[in-house]
């Protein structure tokens, strides 16, 4: 059985439009959320990758057994409640992966407001002849929108798990409407 972790995201709300300029501040302060956000994706990754790990790992019964043969397993009386764990924690696992995908969709809608303050950076930096500041916002802003791109895929990969335990699901249900 897979671990069951639940991640509590915590955002600090900021101002839509902060006081943006080509300044310490400013910068300091999307530097601080660049790195959280760097440090949360990574975190998200690395879970990622485990859960994919335990998901090879397991044994799906619906790619284990044609539909006859799941529908003959619901008809012993001794498999029935093996086939409904397998029910439970198929679900648990889909919504698991679910509620993973919306915390990394939340993230990914978090970078979004950080590319802008890079954009609005690069702008003032650009305004104020700050060429070597400018240089430097935009590296972020473009690393920035790719880190988005990759919250996006891995949010999506979440999605294609959950997607799996849909189908495990409808699987085992479908074959105990079968055998009924």
């Amino acid at each position: 059985m897979m671990n069951k972790l639940k991640w509590i995201l915590l955002l600090v709300p900021l101002p839509a439009f902060p006081n943006i300029q080509c300044d310490h501040t400013s910068w300091n302060d999307n530097l601080t959320q660049f790195s959280r956000l760097e440090s949360n994706y990574n975190e998200h990754a690395r879970l990622f990758n485990e859960r994919l790990q335990e998901y090879n790992d397991s044994k799906m019964y619906s790619q284990t057994f044609s539909t006859d043969e799941l529908t003959n397993l619901w008809r012993t009386p001794s498999n029935k409640n093996r086939l409904k764990k397998q029910l439970l924690e198929s679900k648990e696992q889909r919504e698991d992966f679910i509620e993973m995908s919306r915390a990394i969709n939340a993230l990914m809608h978090r970078s979004q407001t950080i590319a802008e303050n890079w954009k609005r950076i690069v702008f003032y930096c650009q305004k104020e002849g700050a060429k070597s500041n400018e240089i430097t916002a935009n590296w972020y802003l473009t690393n920035t929108l790719e880190m988005q791109n990759d919250f996006r895929i891995l949010a999506g990969k979440y999605l294609t798990l959950a997607n799996q335990y849909g189908m495990e699901i409808d699987a085992i249900n479908y074959a105990r409407n079968r055998s009924d």
